[in-house]
């Protein structure tokens, strides 16, 4: 009887891998042959796959010119451990396992073991090599589990020392500097991307302002600024970079769980208050620096919190029109649209948000966004120049004017009080050593800024209330601002444009092109 042909299969699915516990050249292919010796087989080649995932099938090729090209030249495959060979995946295993038992070829491993008999008494439908495959799946399964659950703790314990891992968050870039123990190897390291921590500063500056995510995205993609891959800034872009507190010395560690199948990869998000935060550690990441100041994400923060209880959603979005036009057909808003840039030109339009999401409504049309505005701009002015019309409008509104102002003036002093309690607490705990005098110092700024700030709206606020109380409607006053309207509001800022028409405005239908407006009185 001719002697067994056996062959080495290894495989790793990582560079830590291959450094570690499963190195190709000194634990899987030597022990592997080892084991072909002592069996006293014919050792007949080897096939090697390096940084694979074992359910990826397409990508490793060592393998399928294993199954498919040379099964002629070996009877048994040998593996250091099944998992080298089969994943838990099921397609993929039942793949391996199909291709293998045409050609009739066995399988064994350095670590379990399986009883091998010789070509012509090998069943692979028999009962021993299916109980022998139900073992090896359970042990393979069990095998990745540990494995992951390994890998898992020491990236929490890497992190947890203050040392990020991911991708460089928005505002960094990535360096290699040489391992100091092992010359082969290279640590990254994250340090300040110039380019790109102006425009992280700007967004935060922006939002810190009360700007809208989409607000800031509309004028990034308008001043030519890209993504950090070359596409458009979107409103969960500018939320993504908004949330991180990378930039002021904090990592983020937990905020989804992922698994690999073959190339795709599932993702799992995990809720917020489970999240993981620790600092970053200054003698691991030698090269980092702050991108901005804690007291500034802080602010960010807080205007995310009260940004749904802000009056008008979108309310700086540069839409001016945004909840006001409706579709002609479906009666759902329409929604600001951009076009590709041409030239100097960038192309914006209108077009239902029905159609646009999913495609329910029929109404394609697509109205240019510039000439819609004028036009309504236009039918504004047409509206004011009317004084009877527009003088009852302004005695009702000008008792609602007064009324919201006083509940404004209302709310930034409930504000202004919260604040200065605040600033009290800290001085109080500064004075008992239970803050450091930097960190103190950091907090007491800001804190009199946001002070001096609400006293500046409750001033604000007071003069125009005060105005509202002394203006009579005078008709000539009316007429006059009819005349200069247009000029006036072109040079007015897209939130005052729009908070204007919102006042005037309760619905706009476009009908075979012809504008088509509905005020509140």
């Amino acid at each position: 009887m001719s002697k067994i042909k056996a062959v080495v299969y290894a495989r790793v699915s990582s560079d830590e891998q291959s450094r570690k516990d499963f190195s190709i050249p000194k634990i899987q292919v030597p022990e592997c042959i080892k084991y072909i010796k002592e069996e006293g087989w014919l050792f007949a080649g080897s096939y090697i796959d390096e940084g694979i995932d074992c359910n990826a099938f397409i990508k490793r090729t060592e393998l399928q010119r294993m199954i498919n090209g040379d099964s002629d030249n070996y009877d048994v495959i040998v593996v250091w451990s099944y998992d080298r060979l089969v994943g838990d995946d099921e397609n993929t295993r039942g793949m391996i396992y199909h291709n293998l038992d045409k050609k009739k070829k066995q399988i064994t491993s350095v670590r379990q073991k399986a009883r091998i008999v010789s070509p012509d008494e090998y069943d692979p439908k028999g009962l021993n090599v299916a109980q022998q495959r139900q073992i090896t799946d359970i042990g393979v399964s069990f095998d990745r589990k540990i494995r992951r659950e390994r890998f898992m703790e020491s990236r929490t314990k890497t992190v947890a020392n203050g040392r990020h891992i991911s991708e460089p968050p928005y505002g960094y870039k990535l360096i290699r500097r040489v391992h100091p123990e092992d010359k082969r190897r290279t640590i990254g390291y994250r340090t300040i991307n110039e380019e790109e921590s102006l425009i992280l500063k700007r967004i935060f500056i922006e939002r810190a302002d009360v700007k809208s995510f989409r607000a800031i995205a509309f004028n990034l993609n308008k001043d030519g600024i890209r993504a950090r891959k070359g596409g458009f800034w979107t409103n969960a872009r500018i939320y993504q970079v908004l949330k991180n507190p990378y930039p002021c010395g904090t990592i983020i560690w937990g905020k989804t769980t992922d698994r690999k199948y073959g190339d795709e990869k599932i993702l799992t998000l995990i809720p917020e208050e489970k999240w993981q935060y620790y600092k970053v550690n200054r003698e691991l990441e030698k090269y980092y620096k702050p991108a901005i100041s804690k007291v500034l994400f802080n602010r960010v923060q807080e205007v995310n919190k009260i940004n749904k209880r802000l009056k008008g959603k979108g309310s700086y979005s540069p839409n001016i029109l945004a909840g006001l036009l409706k579709c002609p057909v479906c009666g759902r808003p329409m929604v600001e649209g951009s076009g590709r840039q041409l030239k100097k030109y960038y192309l914006s339009y209108y077009i239902c948000s029905s159609h646009h999401n999913d495609g329910v409504c029929k109404n394609k049309k697509r109205i240019r966004a510039p000439e819609l505005k004028e036009a309504v701009i236009k039918e504004v002015i047409k509206y004011i120049n009317d004084p009877e019309e527009f003088k009852e409008y302004q005695k009702q509104k000008k008792k609602e004017t007064i009324e919201e102002i006083k509940r404004e003036s209302v709310g930034y002093k409930n504000k202004l009080e919260k604040s200065q309690l605040r600033l009290r607490s800290l001085n109080m705990k500064f004075i008992d050593g239970k803050i450091k005098e930097d960190y103190y110092k950091e907090l007491l700024v800001g804190l009199e800024d946001e002070e001096e700030k609400l006293k500046g709206s409750i001033d604000k606020i007071n003069e125009k209330l005060g105005g509202f109380k002394l203006k009579k409607n005078n008709i000539l006053e009316i007429k006059a601002l009819g005349k200069n309207f247009y000029k006036m509001f072109m040079e007015l800022d897209n939130a005052k444009k729009k908070h204007i028409l919102h006042t005037l405005i309760e619905e706009i239908r476009v009908n075979n092109d012809k504008v088509q407006i509905f005020y509140k009185v």
